[in-house]
């Protein structure tokens, strides 16, 4: 009150006690929007990941599994040291899938792409490798296996909906 009528001192205690609470007001925006936003690139990030490369092992194994993944099946297997036979036509690992949409969406690649895919996942062959066997450049097996990818994660996701 005796900021209104005029006293100097009370005036600016009254400005430096608006000036503090407004600041708490605008840090706790700043803190607040910061978090916001951080979560966002998170769950973009999180959502990149999830559409990214479908053949990877933290994929789950088939949609009726309990939540068995590809990289756990596998473990198992080498545990059990049970072989697997090899695998080098592009049908036979189409029909190892267990995956119903990925099978479905494999079959849309044309024979080249299979066969890189085949080749790469099923045989762990590097791209030069690959590009070695297939008289081109490394650089053009990069390329069509990429576009395979692509190719899979699209069909998948359209396979789904």
């Amino acid at each position: 009150m005796s900021a209104l009528e005029g006293n100097e001192n009370s005036k600016k205690e009254l400005e430096e006690a608006f000036r503090r609470y407004f600041f708490r007001i605008r840090f706790s925006k700043f803190i607040l929007s910061t978090i916001k936003y951080c979560s966002l690139d998170q769950v973009r990030l999180y959502r990149k990941r999830d559409k990214r490369n479908p053949l990877i092992f933290d994929h789950p194994v088939s949609d009726d599994d309990k939540g068995i993944t590809l990289g756990e099946l596998i473990y198992n297997n080498q545990k059990q040291n049970i072989k697997q036979p090899i695998i080098t036509d592009p049908l036979q690992f189409k029909a190892s899938l267990s995956n119903d949409r990925l099978a479905r969406a494999f079959g849309v690649l044309t024979h080249r792409q299979q066969f890189i895919t085949t080749l790469y996942y099923a045989q762990c062959y590097r791209d030069n490798e690959i590009a070695r066997i297939l008289g081109v450049s490394p650089q053009a097996i990069y390329k069509s296996r990429n576009l395979a990818l692509k190719k899979l994660q699209i069909d998948i996701y359209r396979i789904s909906e």
